[in-house]
């Protein structure tokens, strides 16, 4: 029995919030949801679809997969930020509105860096998210941000503990604080994990996509006009960089 659309989404939901493979999980619940025998199908299987031991098994791999992609980011990160000063990434700041020019500077420092460390990856398409995928061979992605300000755009992807990100900073400096030039590297589940009300919002998004914009509800939809809800993402990131206070000095005498 296929799973309604409606269940998948709540699937993805979850899996995004408690940071479990949502491809594994639907395959597990399509197992549970029906058992197909001689063309009938039943609503629970006689047995369950994996012994304890496999279970187990799959467990301590997913584990170990997870910490190989955590110490690999780290040292990634770290070789980040001993070579790219903040003399570079001042330059990354955008000029006369040509974000381009930027983005391909920061990718490119980037690729060096792992280059240079034999890092194997595959990189994304324009315009799509995940700069570099299976990082290391290891299903490791990363995405590159750069921001002028405290807040970064993730257009329609939003930010999971799949996806792990580095970002640029190109400081500023006002009469009150001084913001420099550095790098944040951050698992996506840090920045969503205090905003619980986001995986409702993805979820009611669904239902509209599937009442306007897909399927029997977009048939039923007449007229020329056609529309597709798509979501922006994106966050304050204040509470992540480092500011230093301006003491100012007076001049009198």
């Amino acid at each position: 029995m296929k799973l309604t659309k409606e269940i998948e989404t709540v699937v993805r939901v979850l899996a995004t919030k408690f940071r479990f493979d949502y491809n594994e999980a639907i395959q597990e619940l399509t197992k549970q949801w029906s058992n197909t025998v001689d063309g009938e199908t039943h609503p629970h299987p006689p047995h369950p679809p994996h012994p304890p031991q496999q279970l187990t098994q799959e467990t301590t791999n997913d584990d170990h997969i997870k910490t190989r992609r955590q110490e690999l980011f780290a040292k990634i990160s770290e070789n980040i930020k001993t070579t790219i000063t903040a003399d570079r990434i001042a330059t990354y700041k955008t000029s006369k509105g040509n974000t381009q020019v930027a983005e391909r500077d920061v990718i490119s420092d980037i690729k060096s860096i792992m280059d240079k460390d034999g890092i194997t990856y595959t990189e994304a398409g324009s315009q799509q998210s995940k700069d570099f995928r299976n990082v290391g061979d290891i299903g490791l992605n990363i995405e590159i941000k750069k921001t002028d300000t405290n807040t970064i755009y993730f257009n329609d992807t939003c930010p999971s503990s799949d996806i792990f990100y580095v970002i640029f900073v190109t400081g500023k400096t006002t009469k009150k604080y001084c913001v420099p030039p550095q790098v944040i590297c951050i698992n996506g589940h840090e920045m969503v994990k205090d905003s619980p009300w986001v995986y409702e919002y993805q979820y009611k998004l669904e239902q509209l996509k599937n009442e306007y914009a897909r399927g029997e509800g977009r048939k039923q939809r007449e007229g020329m006009i056609s529309v597709y809800p798509r979501p922006t993402y994106k966050a304050d990131i204040s509470q992540l960089i480092h500011h230093n206070l301006v003491v100012e000095t007076s001049n009198k005498k």
